[in-house]
Formats: structure tokens, sequence, C-alpha cells
């Protein structure tokens, strides 16, 4: 009886012991940033009744508009103010088609159309980035942005029918009620993947 007892004792710690036959992941290749040219934004930024454009390859259009506009609501008895971003033709913004929302990258994340796969990209949108909504009886913020501070926003521009990509570095920033800027990117070489704040 001793004898089974310790046979299956050995038996038990053998198993135990046996190790996974599953391959490890292999290690992901060090990231290397692509060569970028940036435009310095800081100081700007967009109050009510204010816009921004951004002409990334200075060709006298805008590629990026950030605007601000008043709207009423159920028969004038509630109002926002909507501070808004439009793409122009040879800009590709991406977005959530499920609640029209452009994603609010950290610095470091990936942009490509593999790093934002519930996206589609697309030129001549616009996005509300955040309101300030009144009624008679209270004042509130709303919107995906709001208080999102060096969030980046992604993008993709068309220059000679190839793709580069991009981003905006900003703080959409309800205690001021405006749209703080900081820098803005896009790569030299198109077809490239790029990290937002690099």
């Amino acid at each position: 009886m001793l004898k089974k007892y310790f046979l299956l004792l050995s038996l038990l710690a053998f198993i135990s012991c046996k190790k996974s036959a599953v391959n490890p992941a292999p290690d992901e290749p060090p990231f290397t940033d692509p060569e970028m040219t940036y435009i310095d934004l800081t100081g700007k930024s967009v109050a009510m009744d204010q816009s921004l454009s951004i002409d990334f390859d200075k060709n006298g259009k805008f590629d990026i508009l950030f605007m601000t506009e008043r709207r009423a609501y159920d028969g004038n008895t509630k109002s926002a103010d909507v501070f808004m971003v439009y793409n122009g033709l040879a800009c590709n913004l991406a977005t959530n088609m499920a609640n029209e929302t452009t994603p609010d990258l950290q610095k470091g994340n990936k942009i490509s159309r593999a790093d934002l796969p519930n996206h589609e990209w697309y030129p001549v949108l616009g996005f509300t980035l955040m309101q300030k909504v009144s009624t008679a009886t209270q004042t509130y913020w709303e919107g995906s942005w709001k208080d999102k501070d060096h969030r980046y926003l992604p993008l993709e521009l068309i220059i000679n029918g190839q793709t580069h990509r991009g981003w905006i570095e900003l703080f959409a920033d309800t205690n001021s009620g405006k749209i703080v800027f900081y820098r803005a990117a896009i790569s030299k070489t198109p077809q490239t993947k790029i990290r937002a704040g690099f």
C-alpha cells in the first residue's frame, strides 16, 4: 500500500513539473519612427466664434479646420456652443461609425488603418469634439474629447496620390472654454505607420 502511495505521489509531481510545449511569442521588433514634418501650434487656441485652419502641404487649401458654432434645440429652450473639426478633400479622418466620434490617442499609440480597426477613414467630414449645453436650469459640457489634454487626433493626408499619416496634439479645455493646440506633424514618408507624438 505504501509503495502505491509513493508511486502515485511521484507521478503527480512529474505531471505538475512537465513543461508546456507552447512556443513563446516572438518579440516584436523595435519601432522605427519615420522622419516627420512638425508644425508648432504653441499659443494657438479656438474659443467661441474663432477658428483655426492647418494646411500641412502648403498648397493654400485647408486640410483641417477647427471652428465653433451656436445651435438651438427643442424650440429654442436649449442651446449649445459647439467645438468642431472638419477635414478637407485631401485629408482623411478616422471615424467610429457607431458613435460618430474620432479617436483621441495617447502619446505612443500607433497610427495606421490596422491599428485603428474599429474606424473608417473619410474625407470631408465634421465631428463635434465637445459642446457647452445650456438650458433654463443648467449648463454642462459633453462630448468625447472634453477635458482630454495632450491627446492626438490622427489623420491621413493625400499628397501626389500617396497617403501620409499625421496627428494634431490638442487639449479640449472646458475650464477655459476653448481648444488649446500644441503641435501637429505629418510623415515625410508615404504609406508608413507612425506613432502619436513622435
